[in-house]
């Protein structure tokens, strides 16, 4: 019965975002890395809104019928980006985290999955996966073709709360391939 629920919403989401456009995520500009815990209880968090999941394009912003709300916000450094997710749980108990080892199965369990562009398509792009537990799975797709890529230097911690879980995950941009200079010089 999980799985079943998790892969309808999962279909319903990946047919509206291969009919639209992608949304986008506004990120705050911070003078610090938050301390990475889990918690999301700093002041820049309040200061950053986050941003609700309802839907994978601005064309269809119904939310999806579901019990649980997700949220992710973001903040930023001339070093990294930190993300921060909130997810609601009517039965914290359920969660599935089988996952214990870097690059295995971590998107078959409760995961926040992060995909990250820097050429700006939907072809070419990094993907880190987050289970509940704080175990990453991180790639690299370019042009359809997926690689082997670690995130070095990452960081993600969990927090496991009485009806909720959150997550905050910090990438350094001298991780991306190549590309850290680009970023920082602000062109992606």
């Amino acid at each position: 019965e999980f799985f079943g629920k998790a892969v309808d919403l999962f279909m319903v989401e990946s047919d509206r975002y291969a009919k639209s456009e992608i949304k986008t995520l506004n990120i705050l500009k911070a003078g610090s890395i938050p301390v990475i815990d889990g918690r999301l209880d700093e002041i820049l968090w309040k200061n950053a809104l986050p941003d609700y999941f309802v839907s994978a394009s601005k064309k269809f912003s119904e939310p999806i019928k579901d019990k649980s709300r997700t949220s992710v916000q973001a903040v930023w450094t001339k070093n990294g980006v930190t993300f921060g997710c909130h997810m609601e749980e009517d039965e914290i108990i359920k969660i599935v985290t089988n996952a214990v080892k870097h690059d295995k199965n971590v998107w078959a369990d409760d995961c926040i999955e992060i995909f990250i562009s820097l050429e700006n398509d939907n072809q070419n792009y990094y993907q880190i996966v987050v289970n509940a537990k704080g175990v990453i799975f991180d790639g690299y797709s370019k042009e359809k073709n997926f690689t082997d890529w670690d995130a070095e230097k990452l960081k993600t911690k969990t927090y496991i709360g009485k009806n909720f879980w959150s997550l905050e995950v910090y990438i350094p941009f001298s991780s991306f391939k190549n590309n850290s200079d680009t970023i920082l010089s602000g062109t992606k």
